[in-house]
């Protein structure tokens, strides 16, 4: 079943300039977008000839673009990962972790975590299409 991750606040009677109601989204922001790749180096030049910019951190296995708040995070697809993480591409919301866990289980969706990684505190979850999706600790 579909679940908010965040709480949707609606401005009464504003719509957008084709008629939609607008949206905005409280108490959580985009993190970081991963993407798994069998070249990171091609992968990371495409990013690099479309942002204007070379990447913050880059090697052979990696590459990230820091980009105003949220990440772009290019990992090498395949081999073994933190027991738990999912290793495939997702985007992560930073917000209140324990609070977004429980809306998803009270849902019915199965959430991993949150427990510690090296790189932070992040749970992990399907959304209803299969996609990942992973909770990170608000900054």
């Amino acid at each position: 079943p579909a679940f908010e991750l965040c709480q949707r606040v609606a401005t009464p009677n504003h719509f957008d300039s084709v008629g939609l109601q607008v949206l905005t989204v409280a108490g959580g922001q985009i993190a970081e977008v991963a993407l798994f790749t069998d070249d990171v180096p091609r992968l990371a030049a495409f990013y690099e000839r479309l942002l204007g910019r070379p990447p913050d951190s880059s090697s052979d296995s990696h590459a990230s673009f820091a980009l105003d708040g949220t990440t772009l995070f290019i990992h090498v697809a395949g081999g073994e990962g933190p027991e738990g993480a999912p290793g495939v591409d997702h985007v992560a919301f930073a917000l209140d972790q324990d609070a977004a866990a429980d809306r998803a289980r009270s849902a019915g969706v199965d959430v991993g975590g949150p427990k510690d990684f090296y790189w932070g505190r992040s749970a992990y979850l399907r959304d209803p299409d299969g996609r990942a999706v992973e909770l990170q600790a608000e900054s």
